[in-house]
């Protein structure tokens, strides 16, 4: 792992998204100036929206960036499939992401900045 660029894990749980904020969520985080990523999804069972339309937009989405869907088995909830993210996860640092969030382009950037930057930090979030 690239001491001055470590792996960042973007994990992110869908269930039933609304496919339109959906793509635009995911351009967003294709679009991060941070280059050292992961983008692990984790479809809850959805039953709306198919499995499959959602892979097929993550496909067209995400360009710059290693990404790996999954799809739980049953539905387990926000909560637990999150869980399964983290335990997916290998990144130094683990950004959690909504199915409806959209990040400006440099939030990566910023704050694993702010982390490596300070050793007595260990959380950095943000709601913006």
């Amino acid at each position: 792992m690239d001491k001055e660029n470590p792996l960042v894990s973007i994990v992110l749980a869908t269930y039933n998204p609304d496919l339109e904020w959906l793509e635009a969520q995911l351009i967003s985080l294709n679009n991060q100036t941070y280059s050292n990523l992961e983008l692990l999804i984790l479809d809850d069972c959805s039953k709306i929206i198919s499995f499959e339309s959602i892979r097929k937009l993550i496909e067209e989405s995400v360009t710059k960036l290693p990404f790996y869907i999954y799809r739980n088995e049953e539905n387990l909830g926000s909560n637990r499939t999150f869980q399964k993210l983290t335990e997916l996860a290998i990144g130094k640092y683990i950004s959690y992401c909504d199915q409806d969030d959209i990040w400006e382009n440099y939030k990566i950037e910023i704050l694993v900045t702010d982390l490596e930057s300070d050793s007595d930090i260990s959380l950095i979030y943000s709601d913006l």
